[in-house]
């Protein structure tokens, strides 16, 4: 009877043991952009107030208000994820600066270059653990528009 009840048991164990192994064959693969996130290797460090300076001249006013509102969106987007990240503008300059926790914003002839962008972020400088130090964000002189400029934006600086 003994022999019986080791058989029972030996039976069991082996069976919980073939469906967790068999589960483990299901998982699915993670593909980013289709059932996972994209992958970004540019992030801010945590708790870094990133001080974001606009190219002089290159913005009409409305353009800047859009830039602005987008740079709220984002640190509110942070917040709630509690990664402590936060823009704050920081002025016109006359050339991309290299400080730290500095995000210039900038124009070019992206598009001209590379036919499927209207925006490139760039990372200028970044520490010894790869987290960013400073960046700039070049949009294609074509991008005017307000709505597309916030798009961008906020395509190009997910980078908490």
């Amino acid at each position: 009877m003994n022999i019986m009840k080791l058989f029972f048991l030996l039976t069991i164990v082996l069976f919980i043991a073939a469906v967790k192994i068999v589960a483990q064959d299901k998982s699915e693969v993670c593909v980013a952009n289709h059932n996972a996130p994209p992958v970004n290797a540019y992030c801010w460090p945590p708790d870094t107030n990133v001080k974001v300076y606009f190219a002089r001249g290159m913005f009409s006013d409305e353009q800047r208000i859009t830039l602005l509102k987008a740079m709220e969106t984002w640190s509110e987007s942070n917040a709630q994820t509690e990664a402590g990240i936060t823009f704050s503008y920081a002025g016109e300059i006359d050339r991309v600066n290299d400080c730290h926790a500095c995000l210039t914003v900038t124009r070019r002839e992206v598009h001209k270059h590379d036919r499927k962008h209207y925006a490139f972020f760039n990372p200028f400088t970044q520490s010894g653990d790869g987290l960013l130090v400073s960046a700039w964000i070049d949009f294609d002189f074509a991008t005017t528009s307000p709505q597309a400029l916030q798009v961008s934006w906020l395509t190009n600086s997910d980078t908490a």
